[in-house]
């Protein structure tokens, strides 16, 4: 079991669960399987244990990192950190969250895109999450590395935002970011992009491809909130809005868009040099005053804020 100073009960549950699993399991999923095996101690009780254990595992890998007995390996599920090294179990079962956002630094291979035949039969700008979900399922997603997409055809990027209250999170655009969005006139964003890659869709999250997973991830790391305290409030109050398709005569592009919740409490930063002026902006002038924005920050205030 766990070797902690001051013995936790629901960690030590699940420990327990995640042990017997093998795999990476939600808080919800491992309190049904404790009470399944009738294993939940009789000082437990309450009718959110579930919250109470995703509180617990939280504050566990905050407090002690790397040296936790825990990890995420993806939004909303945990796991054993002594299986990171077990080539038995699956790869994507025992990558901490962290390293996988660090490969959005390099040129991901298997890129999503979508062709355009499929793309012109839709006629509004916008694509609910029925009908993205409805692309993927059938199979009309296609993978190329970046820069092999067929001319034409539609990439499709990971577009987040992030919202506190009423307020959306602007900063200015570095070079970086520059060379992605476009209009080199238009310096605002409130957009955290990355490719959607293939291994984004995991066995977590296939019905909209994992964007909501690897939105969170982007914008945890980019504004340095990979260990804060409120990772498991944003994990549970974000959430996938749809499509946008945004054209201009530089670039074409589907947008998965994720709004990202944060606690009132939560602070932001960053170091990043492709990331300046970080401001908070009230939700009804951010409509009002949408033309400082580059082009797909303009089309997702449009259609989705």
């Amino acid at each position: 079991m766990i070797r902690t100073p001051h013995s936790d009960a629901y960690l030590e549950l699940a420990y327990l669960i995640l042990e017997q699993a093998r795999i990476p399991l939600a808080p919800r999923e491992i309190i049904r399987r404790a009470y399944l095996q009738e294993i939940i101690p009789p000082h437990l009780h309450g009718k959110t244990q579930h919250k109470t254990l995703t509180a617990r595992l939280s504050v566990n890998i905050l407090e002690h990192r790397e040296n936790s007995e825990f990890f995420r390996p993806w939004p909303g599920r945990f796991f054993l950190s002594k299986y990171i090294e077990d080539e038995s179990i699956p790869q994507e079962y025992r990558t901490p969250i962290v390293a996988k956002r660090r490969a959005r630094q390099l040129k991901k291979e298997y890129s999503a895109y979508l062709p355009k035949k499929i793309v012109d039969s839709h006629t509004a700008q916008r694509l609910d999450r029925r009908i993205f979900a409805e692309l993927i399922r059938s199979g009309t997603m296609r993978y190329s590395s970046i820069g092999s997409i067929p001319d034409g055809d539609y990439q499709v990027w990971n577009f987040a935002f992030v919202k506190k209250d009423l307020k959306l999170l602007k900063y200015r655009l570095g070079n970086y970011r520059k060379s992605h969005l476009g209009d080199g006139e238009r310096n605002n964003t409130i957009g955290f992009i990355s490719p959607l890659s293939q291994l984004d869709r995991s066995l977590f999250d296939t019905k909209f491809h994992g964007t909501l997973g690897a939105s969170i991830t982007n914008v945890l790391v980019d504004l340095d909130l990979h260990h804060t305290r409120y990772l498991a409030e944003i994990e549970a109050r974000s959430r996938f809005l749809g499509a946008a398709i945004v054209e201009s005569e530089e670039s074409q592009a589907i947008l998965a868009v994720c709004e990202i919740r944060l606690p009132t409490g939560c602070p932001v930063m960053t170091r990043k040099l492709s990331m300046n002026d970080l401001a908070w902006v009230d939700q009804s002038s951010l409509r009002r005053d949408s033309n400082d924005l580059e082009p797909w920050s303009e089309s997702v205030v449009r259609h989705f804020v």
